[in-house]
Parts: structure tokens; sequence; C-alpha cells
């Protein structure tokens, strides 16, 4: 049985063969901000927000209420478009608390955070499932979470003032403005817990 020449090949005797399928089947990772229920605030205030790299890690907090945990950190570089509140009041450091919701029980955790630079990382899983790694000095954690993620009290300060916890603050939420001017104790449990 002989080969057909495959019409407009110019006459060749050569079978052409259907192309690899060359779309990638590999899960890419978003930006971390791309990954917020409601990133609004964020690409408002910065041009490129910016990653969680030498991120100064504050604290970490445990969900009573339900799998939850929080990252406490100070964003590495400040906003380039910040309010005018804020500008005015000479503040350059951004903290929030980063959440991560439906965490499993695979959570592991050693040292303690004590304010020094931390990288966190994600890496996508199936199910709309990340793997998240937490490490800075003297601290390290690995848990995988939903990809969808949340970013509450964020309050802008002066590094000039000194200790973070009692320098003044100004919060994007109206309601931490009106109970809170410096970042309150870690006992203050509504703070920590509630979104």
């Amino acid at each position: 049985m002989s080969e057909q020449p495959v019409r407009g090949s110019g006459g060749s005797s050569r079978r052409r063969h259907p192309r690899p399928n060359r779309r990638s089947t590999a899960i890419t990772t978003p930006a971390w901000h791309e990954l917020l229920v409601n990133p609004e605030p964020l690409t408002r205030w910065y041009s490129a927000v910016p990653p969680l790299e030498r991120a100064p890690l504050r604290s970490v907090h445990l969900g009573r209420y339900g799998p939850v945990l929080k990252l406490r950190v100070d964003l590495p570089c400040f906003p380039d478009r910040p309010p005018a509140d804020w500008s005015e009041a000479g503040c350059d450091r951004l903290e929030c608390q980063l959440h991560f919701i439906l965490t499993d029980e695979d959570l592991r955790m050693r040292g303690r955070p004590d304010g020094g630079p931390a990288d966190v990382s994600f890496e996508p899983r199936e199910r709309r499932r990340l793997r998240v790694s937490v490490r800075g000095e003297g601290f390290t954690a690995d848990f995988t979470a939903s990809d969808s993620l949340q970013v509450s009290h964020l309050s802008a300060y002066r590094s000039g003032d000194g200790d973070p916890y009692t320098a003044r603050r100004r919060f994007a939420s109206r309601v931490d403005g009106m109970l809170h001017d410096t970042l309150p104790p870690t006992t203050r449990k509504p703070f920590y817990d509630l979104p």
C-alpha cells in the first residue's frame, strides 16, 4: 500500500503528522496579591505590589474559631501611592494581617517570629489549594490552605517612632481607626481573631 501525497505539500509523498499539543499543563503560581479575595486596597496604593520576600514577620496567630492561620507582616516596601494622611504623617511602613483559611492538619511550625525578615512562598496544588512555606530567621512554617487569601487590619506607621507596637498608627479601616491609635497587644483577641 503506497502513501498518497498530502494536499498542498508540493507533491511530497510524506504524510503530515498532527502537531503535538504544545499547551503547558504546569500550574503557574500567581503573585500573592492576585490570590486575595479583595486586592483593591493594595493595587490602589501600589504601582506594583511587592512580593513577600524579606518581609518583617511580626507574629503568627492560629484561629480559635476554625482552621485559620494569620501572618502579621510588614510589607517589604511602603506604597508609592499612599493615602494623603499617611504621607502627611511621614509614615514609611505598612503592616497587615494575611489570612490563610481552611488550613489542613499538616501544619508544621518551628521557632517563633521575632520581627525579622521572612520569605513567604506558595506552590499551587489541586482543588484550589496552596502549599505555603514561611522561612525566617529562627522561624519556619509549612502548611496547606485554600488559594483564596484575605488581608485585614492594614495600618501605616513611621519606623522612626521606635517600637512598632507603640508607634502611632494610621489604620485603613475606619473601625480600626476609631478603636485604636497604636497596635493592640496580642492579647486583644477581637483584633487578631476576627477579620
